[in-house]
């Protein structure tokens, strides 16, 4: 089964992070990466933060997320 996501290196996740935090400099940005052992997909609960690996609400399996890939979620800021 190919991957569905189009996840990123450690590498081109760092150039898009930097890319956003300049352009969109109040949003937070989240890792977001799948579990290597469900499949299921889930987001760190953490903004601008980089995690070497995290462990699945689903199964409890750990993730070395720089092995597996990653994306971003980008929250907007939000306004008073």
């Amino acid at each position: 089964m190919e991957d569905e996501y189009n996840d990123l290196t450690k590498e081109e996740y760092d150039k898009l992070y930097t890319k956003c935090k300049t352009v969109f400099t109040n949003v937070k940005i989240y890792q977001k990466f799948t579990c290597s052992h469900c499949k299921t997909r889930l987001t760190v609960d953490t903004p601008d933060v980089w995690f070497e690996s995290a462990f699945c609400e689903v199964c409890g399996g750990l993730t070395v997320i720089e092995k597996a890939g990653m994306f971003t979620v980008i929250s907007p800021p939000v306004e008073n």
